[in-house]
């Protein structure tokens, strides 16, 4: 008799996959936007991927159902939490567990790419959010800062009075003083950056500027 894994597709085998890496992107993006409530997305990856574990034909299919149902039902219910990026997920798990034949073929294969798609823009937004931003980092001696407060400040609008470059300033302060995180172009060349550090080290009060080296480092 023949193994029951190999009646079972291979594009039904790979829609689950595929809805498991679209469902993990969309549950890093999610994350990214609310830490706080991680543990609400990362369980739904691994609901997409249930059905891979099953290796014969008459517990798959049932399983793709059940899965992709959850993934479905309480995407629609948790739409105020953002549950709802997770449907595409669901409805490839779900078309994966349809039988064979053309209609079945072209099902998963739409699922797949709405899938897909949502996978590609998940990790389009996600990935810049890790890449350092063009900008500076200047930091102020607390006392120098209050003293040319009022220059400062008419300095630091968006965008900048001073130009070279500099498109907009993010003001902040931690327990090491005052600080601006001043972004630049993208296109600004080496020297151009070397030239608008150099100015800012020239400004009332700077004890350091650096180049951020973190998203959530200057105000982003």
């Amino acid at each position: 008799m023949a193994d029951e894994r190999e009646r079972t597709a291979w594009w039904q085998r790979c829609l689950p996959v595929i809805a498991a890496l679209a469902a993990a992107a969309a549950a890093t993006w999610a994350i990214t936007e609310a830490p706080h409530e991680a543990g609400l997305y990362l369980i739904w990856p691994f609901v997409a991927l249930v059905p891979v574990v099953t290796p014969r034909q008459r517990d798959f299919r049932p399983t793709c159902f059940v899965a992709g149902s959850v993934l479905i039902v309480f995407g629609v219910l948790g739409t105020l939490w953002g549950l709802w990026i997770f449907i595409p997920a669901g409805l490839a798990v779900v078309a994966g567990g349809t039988t064979g034949g053309r209609i079945a073929w072209l099902g998963g294969t739409l699922s797949a790419l709405v899938a897909a798609t949502a996978l590609g823009y998940a990790v389009s937004e996600v990935v810049p959010l890790y890449r350092p931003p063009d900008a500076f980092i200047v930091r102020f001696d607390s006392r120098q800062y209050q003293r040319h407060e009022d220059m400062l400040d008419a300095l630091s609008v968006s965008p900048p009075s001073f130009g070279r470059g500099a498109v907009s300033v993010s003001i902040g302060a931690d327990d090491a003083g005052p600080e601006w995180g001043v972004f630049f172009r993208t296109d600004l060349s080496s020297r151009g950056q070397a030239i608008l550090r150099d100015y800012l080290g020239t400004l009332p009060g700077v004890i350091d500027v650096r180049y951020c080296d973190s998203p959530y480092d200057c105000g982003r």
